[in-house]
């Protein structure tokens, strides 16, 4: 059944052959086209004032920062994708990638066994208690949202736990999707069910979004990566079948947010007036909520310009690092932009400022765009490996990179959960040591790859060389 699926998808989607040659620009380009759509679609949300009204204050600022990050982020990761020809070297029937990495085999065991204690410490239900939160998601928001006012105390154990593990645990459900859409296994099928089936579960259990959006995201990246891999050209179906996936979690989205106006005026957080004063329908909060969620920041963003600029102490861009500093040494970093938001009519914890306010707790605002074209230049390197190779650690620093710059008109969600961004900073180092001796051996070898180093010597280079490289 898998098969026939899998081959009749492959001629609608006009797969290319196999000897197809190099990847075209159109297709590495895609993870910054989708980017930049997204970037510019939050910041029409908020010029235009539609649906949702704000103040707007220092519009012409906001404009400004936005467009250099946005042109400097776009310019840096097509500049290092479109510079070199980007070829798949490592195909998804190579004999090697019948197996799983054992890394990923501990990460599927650490997600399975985290679920039972989180669910225990970060919602107001046990474990199994699925139908009852599903059907009641206020209740469960309010009860997830009074455990977690609890403080770090009841679940210290469990955030250790959930950072000493964090990489292991973010590089399965990227992982296990691009093994799926290449191979099309039915094991590895059942064994994404249950992986994702944990973060599904969190989500309802806690009444909280984040968990569906990141598996969304995360398992888009997987797509989108094997699609390019297999050399498999877009067609109109893949049109449609992103447009349903749109309509299915927009409704989802609006369903949940539903249940949690119970019948009230729905009134955005920072908007100059009410944008539904009435009880909304189910289209009005469908679109004001998504709205709210991308225009928000940018208000915020606005308000933040006009705070004075203190330097953070180089942690104070992570809420989550600031708490475990202020917690295990009493470390306060008081007097930065985000604490001065209270003051300037905005909050510092209640409402989005964009990610670009939390960087400008430790980095000053002209440099704001610089320092997030770096992280779209990590983006770029590990894009090309990905497509260049499809291993675990590329994925995983490509599909967390790509959740960073999505969400950054909104907030630096990677930033805001110690685990989360724990691990991230541990793949991305080790990531990039490893395409250091790539390069570094790739020179003693005697051929210059240069900081392509991460994709591997040319196949020119003996096939001892090579091996020692992978």
């Amino acid at each position: 059944m898998f098969e026939k699926v899998s081959a009749a998808w492959g001629v609608i989607a006009r797969r290319k052959p196999d000897h197809a040659g190099p990847v075209s620009r159109f297709m590495s380009g895609l993870p910054m086209f989708a980017i930049v759509l997204w970037w510019l679609i939050c910041f029409a949300f908020y010029i235009t004032g539609w649906p949702i009204q704000y103040n707007r204050g220092n519009s012409g600022l906001v404009s400004l920062l936005f467009g250099s990050a946005l042109i400097l982020v776009a310019a840096s990761f097509l500049f290092i994708v479109w510079r070199r020809r980007l070829d798949v070297r490592v195909r998804a029937d190579a004999p090697e990638r019948e197996r799983l990495p054992w890394f990923v085999i501990a990460g599927i065991i650490a997600v399975i066994a985290l679920y039972f204690p989180m669910a225990a410490t970060y919602s107001g239900y046990n474990f199994w208690e699925i139908l009852p939160a599903l059907a009641d998601q206020n209740e469960a928001y309010y009860l997830g949202s009074d455990r977690i006012a609890e403080g770090y105390g009841p679940r210290a154990l469990v955030v250790v736990a959930q950072a000493a593990l964090a990489p292991l645990t973010l590089a399965v459900l990227p992982y296990l999707a691009l093994r799926w859409f290449e191979r099309k296994r039915p094991i590895i099928l059942v064994v994404l069910i249950v992986v994702l089936a944990t973060s599904v579960f969190m989500s309802v259990l806690t009444g909280r979004d984040f968990q569906l959006v990141l598996s969304a995201v995360l398992i888009a990246c997987a797509w989108l990566a094997a699609r390019v891999r297999r050399g498999i050209a877009f067609a109109w179906i893949d049109l449609w079948v992103v447009l349903g996936a749109g309509i299915v979690g927009g409704l989802t989205f609006g369903l949940r947010k539903f249940a949690r106006v119970n019948g009230v005026a729905f009134c955005p957080q920072g908007a100059d007036i009410c944008a539904i004063p009435h009880t909304p329908t189910l289209w009005e909060s469908i679109t004001v909520t998504v709205a709210s969620y991308a225009s928000q920041g940018f208000e915020g963003l606005g308000r933040a310009l006009d705070a004075t600029w203190v330097f953070g102490g180089g942690y104070s861009h992570s809420p989550a690092l600031a708490g475990i500093l202020n917690t295990l040494f009493g470390v306060t970093n008081d007097g930065i932009v985000t604490s001065q938001l209270d003051d300037l009519g905005w909050s510092e914890t209640g409402y989005w400022s964009t990610g670009f306010t939390l960087l400008a707790n430790d980095v000053p605002w002209v440099l704001i765009p610089v320092v997030v074209a770096l992280q779209s230049v990590l983006l770029a390197y590990a894009w090309r490996a990905v497509v260049s190779k499809g291993d675990w650690l590329s994925l995983a620093v490509f599909a967390y990179s790509f959740l960073s710059l999505l969400f950054m008109p909104m907030n630096l969600q990677l930033a805001i959960s110690g685990p989360i961004y724990i691990g991230y900073v541990v793949l991305a180092a080790v990531f990039i040591a490893r395409a250091v001796y790539r390069a570094v051996a790739g020179h003693r070898a005697g051929r210059h790859t240069g900081v392509d180093g991460l994709e591997g010597p040319p196949r020119e280079v003996p096939v001892l060389a090579g091996r020692a490289l992978v």
